[in-house]
């Protein structure tokens, strides 16, 4: 399946970039569009695509130009794939989900080393986050709430 007729160039020095990309593949047919990616400090990440007018200078391309040295390197040529959809962008962070309507859970929380007689609105001045709904005593006898 082709893409736009476009060919994946791998295997490329880093100091190569669109132009030398461009020249390198003129002698086999007519390109359009070339493109060396690059990351986000404009460093090459090692390929590109080349784009051609036709079908058959993708074929050509591929046939003529893989395995041939460009700056040093031998270049990987082959039909470009369509953009995978299963993976992180660049920078790992996957795209931000729409949030979904979740029901709140049930938390509780334990505290040691309380005073043997306590009182709900004492437990509840020690919550600073979400709200108490219920106090419970352990089962310890020298435990009492008030």
């Amino acid at each position: 399946m082709y893409v736009d007729n476009k060919i994946y160039v791998g295997n490329l020095a880093w100091e190569v970039e669109n132009e030398d990309l461009r020249n390198a593949f003129l002698e086999v047919g007519n390109v359009v569009d070339v493109l060396v990616v690059k990351n986000r400090r404009g460093r090459s990440k090692g390929f590109g695509f080349v784009e051609f007018e036709t079908p058959e200078a993708v074929q050509t391309a591929i046939a003529q130009m893989n395995g041939k040295e460009l700056k040093g390197r031998n270049m990987v040529v082959r039909e470009a794939r369509p953009p995978r959809t299963d993976q992180a962008p660049e920078g790992g962070v996957q795209p931000e989900v729409p949030a979904q309507s979740v029901e709140p859970k049930s938390t509780e929380v334990m505290t040691a080393e309380m005073p043997a007689v306590v009182s709900k609105d004492v437990v509840q001045g020690e919550v600073t986050i979400g709200q108490t709904t219920e106090v419970v005593p352990s089962k310890d006898e020298d435990t009492s709430v008030e």
